[in-house]
C-alpha cells in the first residue's frame, strides 16, 4: 500500500512539472506576439498625440523647472527644526527627470541624424 501512494505522488510531481513546462513554452511562443501588439499600440498612441508634443514638453519643462527652483531656493525665515532641506536623492531624481525631458525633446533630431547617417 505504501508503494502505491509513493508512486502516485511521483506521478503528481511529473504532472505538475509537465504543466509548468507547458505554461513556460506557451509564454515563449506568445510573448513576442504580445510585445509586437504592445509596440503597435504605443506607436499609434504616439502618432495620435504628436500634435500636442510641444505643449506637453512645455508643461514638462515648466513643472520640472518649478520643482528644481523649489528644491534649490533659499528657505524663508523659519524656526529651529522647522525648515528641512530637500535630500540629495530628491535633487538627483529631479535632475534625472530634467534630463529625460531634454532627451524626449531632442529625440526627433537624434533619430533624424541617425537615419541620415545610415542611408
Amino acid at each position: 500500500m505504501a508503494q502505491h501512494t509513493s508512486n502516485a505522488n511521483g506521478w503528481l510531481g511529473v504532472g505538475a512539472l509537465s504543466a509548468a513546462g507547458a505554461v513556460i513554452l506557451t509564454w515563449v511562443c506568445c510573448l513576442p506576439i504580445l510585445a509586437g501588439l504592445v509596440g503597435v499600440g504605443v506607436a499609434s498612441l504616439g502618432a495620435t498625440i504628436e500634435p500636442a508634443r510641444p505643449y506637453l514638453l512645455a508643461i514638462g519643462f515648466l513643472f520640472v523647472g518649478a520643482a528644481l527652483y523649489r528644491s534649490y531656493r533659499r528657505p524663508d525665515e523659519c524656526g529651529e527644526g522647522q525648515c528641512a532641506t530637500p535630500s540629495s536623492r530628491r535633487r538627483a531624481f529631479l535632475w534625472f527627470c530634467a534630463a529625460g525631458i531634454l532627451f524626449a525633446a531632442a529625440m526627433p533630431y537624434i533619430i533624424g541624424l541617425w537615419v541620415q547617417a545610415t542611408l
